[in-house]
């Protein structure tokens, strides 16, 4: 996206600065206002959900046999099974959002069904992994949480490594996430999911 449409993922920059460091308070890497790391660009393939001109979510999705954000820059968290570097594995980093929260997993599930994903691998903080167990999404630890620093709020962040595995949702609860989108349009010409906006 950052080549094809660069004008997306500015804006994607901008809301992950807003979202994740000023809003969260995470130590996180800023330039101008715009947020971006090294994982950013070659394989990263990104969800960013509009509402009207503005994003109000997304995500970034890694493959798991090329360098990804958990098991580069977290690899002590993976204390009780390891990292998977494999092609039926997609990192997902950087997922939130301001709206339509059930929305952006919708997407996220989606992404999954086209790239037939067995796993969707992240790290998150406790307080996420406690999120997706109330909603339904059932995850595989690789670890137990650790302590992984501060906030700029000076909030202790405890995160774990784990993953979504795929086979082990419930169709239900990804039946109602996937119904979601239903009320976006999508632009997936590629089979990859690249962006979405939710129409006035």
């Amino acid at each position: 996206m950052e080549n094809d449409d660069p004008e997306s993922f500015q804006a994607f920059s901008r809301f992950r600065h807003f979202y994740f460091v000023e809003q969260l308070g995470w130590p996180l890497r800023a330039d101008d206002g715009h947020e971006r790391d090294e994982f950013d660009g070659g394989d990263a393939i990104y969800c960013v959900l509009f509402e009207e001109n503005e994003v109000i979510g997304g995500w970034r999705a890694l493959p798991t046999e090329g360098p990804y954000l958990g098991a580069t820059v977290f690899p002590q968290l993976a204390t009780l099974a390891s990292y998977p570097r494999r092609p039926d594995a997609w990192e997902v980093t950087r997922l939130g959002g301001t709206r339509h929260q059930a929305l952006t997993y919708g997407l996220m599930f989606h992404f999954a069904q086209q790239k037939q994903a067995h796993a969707l691998v992240a790290v998150v903080d406790t307080a996420h992994e406690r999120l997706l167990r109330r909603l339904g999404i059932r995850t595989r630890r690789y670890g137990p949480p650790q302590q992984v620093g501060f906030t700029t709020h000076g909030r202790s962040i405890e995160a774990v490594a784990g993953e979504i595995p795929m086979e082990d949702q419930d169709p239900g609860v990804i039946n109602r996430f996937l119904m979601r989108n239903h009320t976006v349009d999508i632009a997936d010409a590629t089979l990859a999911l690249r962006s979405a906006s939710i129409p006035s």
